[in-house]
């Protein structure tokens, strides 16, 4: 986990602590009645806000741009609804799994760049296609190997021509056609 994975995961935890303490508070304390009850609202603010500051201001940087319809601003309008409707612990708890999700996510995407670098780190610089009994270099260049026009292949350990292209022999030639090389 890198550093801005450990403080969602910090977050998450406190904010789960947080909102325990809070529905006990409000069971034992409150005693809420069916009205609404501002010392309810401001004691689930605070688990609110401290897991969901960042999706409520990516949600107003996006809205600023012209992006709408993305999923913070519908985890926001979730929330913010499921506050004016006065289920203070339901908006508390879709925002702290909505980040939990989030944050899961961050951990995969990690793994998985991690591991497609690995792959990267391994691969072969060239590689020899026999073809017919004739060996010849395929991906690494020289080796012998002439394309359409007779002349030498230069020396390319990346496999590239000069325009760009990947020079793989019987697929694409140094002028762009298709063909044997």
């Amino acid at each position: 986990m890198n550093r801005k994975q450990k403080r969602s995961l910090i977050e998450i935890i406190v904010t789960a602590g947080l909102l325990i303490l809070c529905i006990v508070l409000e069971k034992l304390v409150l005693k809420p009645a069916d009205g609404f009850s501002w010392q309810a609202l401001c004691l689930f603010l605070v688990p609110y806000f401290l897991i969901g500051w960042r999706v409520l201001r990516k949600a107003g940087k996006n809205i600023a741009h012209g992006q709408v319809f993305d999923e913070n601003f519908l985890m926001a309008l979730a929330t913010v609804g499921a506050l004016a409707i006065g289920e203070y612990p339901e908006a508390v708890f879709v925002m702290l799994f909505y980040r939990i999700g989030e944050l899961f996510e961050e951990i995969a995407v990690g793994k998985s760049r991690a591991s497609i670098s690995s792959l990267m780190a391994i691969r072969p610089d060239s590689a020899n296609l026999e073809r017919d009994g004739a060996d010849g270099g395929l991906a690494g260049g020289g080796r012998g190997r002439r394309h359409h026009s007779g002349a030498p292949r230069r020396e390319n350990p990346a496999g590239r021509n000069r325009s760009g292209r990947y020079n793989f022999a019987g697929y694409r030639c140094t002028d762009g056609r298709i063909g044997a090389a």
